[in-house]
């Protein structure tokens, strides 16, 4: 809706369409998008008069219709390369498996704790239509970008991008690995990108350079490569061999979190931002990822609802180190490798398996002969992580799977998982 609002305001000539054809006719009736003629069905007549079509993110045009647009020389974009082509202000893009939301939001708290007007948009949440006429050129623009919002990014620009990590995901989405990879990696052929900050501590990233790159590491980078590290308590930059310590390392949890961090402090670096500024910004990360809800009987139960993913899995129970852990796995099966991942999981973890995807869990887990508790919902998932846990351990429910068998997105899981440690 963002985007047909924008557009709104500067034109009077837009066709809509949606597959839920119903739905659109019932926001024709209560004037939701006045001035805006319906469409029932895409064919050389609906299209006739359009010169462009923005699509919404996992939108995906058949072959057929791909064939027509292609014939009638109709432009395509997505809802930020929309509002791209109307922006003014340098746009700072991040994309990544994990951890993106997490470096957008630390950017965004850099440039706001340092005095810079800074817009959060993208897949964070908040449309870059719905702010782009509000920007001034002294602004600075924080973009997390998706694998989907990538897959086009025709009229999409950014003076700098970053990648914090791959790993699968959304395997039911793309049909491999590779397809997902090559969409992430156009980021970094976003018209007008001048610098590109990549994970040197990925195995996938590390070999991506380009004499527009420059890394991040939680360890020295080789002699060659210029960026950020840690060493001995400080943060580190490299370039041309020489290295040079530009400040102390801030208390941050978890390693993932600290890569994160060096993602944005590269980023801002690039934007102007001085070391000394930043080593004064405080940070909090934001909810729902490995948070710590409440200790019941000594017992620490943890909300890490946005692993939607087995590589966020991963992250979480290395934050945890050795504790005993009882693992609440479940959700909506995003066609990962289950199997891989639990054929290598400590024996000090208890699991659980819950929602949509336990049936395809169960298999591999008697497949492995590996004890496990099954449980039909977040609500029994609780209920017997209370029951198994003793004093010490911690229950961190990290799903791996999506939210949508139980929930309309992973913030509303991962309420609901706190409302009921709470009631415990």
């Amino acid at each position: 809706m963002s985007a047909v609002d924008f557009l709104m305001s500067k034109t009077n000539k837009i066709k809509v369409y949606d597959d839920n054809i119903i739905k659109l006719r019932e926001m024709e009736e209560k004037n939701l998008i006045p001035n805006c003629v319906v469409i029932d069905k895409i064919n050389p007549n609906t299209l006739a008069d359009v010169e462009c079509i923005v699509l919404s993110p996992t939108v995906r045009i058949g072959a057929k219709i791909k064939e027509l647009i292609l014939r009638l020389g109709i432009d395509v974009v997505g809802e930020f390369g929309l509002a791209s082509r109307y922006n003014i202000a340098p746009i700072y893009a991040v994309t990544g498996t994990n951890g993106k939301t997490t470096t957008v939001n630390m950017l965004h708290t850099i440039f706001t704790q340092c005095g810079i007007n800074s817009h959060l948009v993208g897949n964070v949440g908040i449309p870059f239509t719905s702010v782009v006429n509000t920007i001034q050129p002294v602004d600075k623009v924080v973009a997390e970008l998706s694998s989907f919002q990538l897959e086009n990014i025709t009229g999409v620009k950014a003076s700098a991008v970053a990648i914090t990590n791959i790993a699968p995901d959304h395997m039911d989405m793309y049909g491999s690995f590779d397809e997902y990879v090559s969409a992430k990696r156009n980021i970094m052929s976003v018209e007008g990108t001048s610098r590109v900050f990549l994970n040197y501590d990925d195995a996938i990233l590390r070999d991506w350079g380009d004499e527009r790159c420059e890394y991040f590491s939680l360890n020295p980078l080789p002699n060659e490569k210029n960026g950020l590290f840690i060493q001995n308590g400080k943060v580190c930059t490299v370039e041309q061999d020489v290295i040079q310590p530009i400040m102390n390392v801030p208390n941050i949890t978890g390693s993932h979190n600290l890569s994160n961090w060096l993602c944005a402090v590269s980023l801002a670096r690039w934007a102007g931002v001085g070391d000394t500024q930043i080593e004064k910004v405080h940070f909090s990360l934001p909810r729902h990822r490995q948070e710590i809800v409440k200790v019941v009987d000594g017992v620490t139960f943890v909300n890490d609802s946005k692993a939607t993913n087995i590589h966020a899995v991963k992250s979480a129970l290395q934050s945890f180190g050795k504790s005993r852990i009882v693992l609440m796995l479940g959700g909506k099966d995003k066609g990962e490798d289950y199997q891989g991942f639990l054929s290598t999981l400590s024996y000090n973890v208890k699991v659980i398996v819950f929602g949509q995807m336990r049936h395809k869990l169960i298999k591999i887990l008697k497949k492995l002969d590996r004890e496990f508790f099954e449980c039909a919902d977040v609500y029994e998932a609780v209920a017997k992580s209370k029951q198994i846990a003793t004093v010490g351990d911690v229950v961190l429910f990290s799903p791996g799977g999506a939210s949508f068998d139980e929930f309309a997105c992973f913030e509303e899981r991962g309420d609901y998982f706190c409302e009921l440690v709470n009631e415990l």
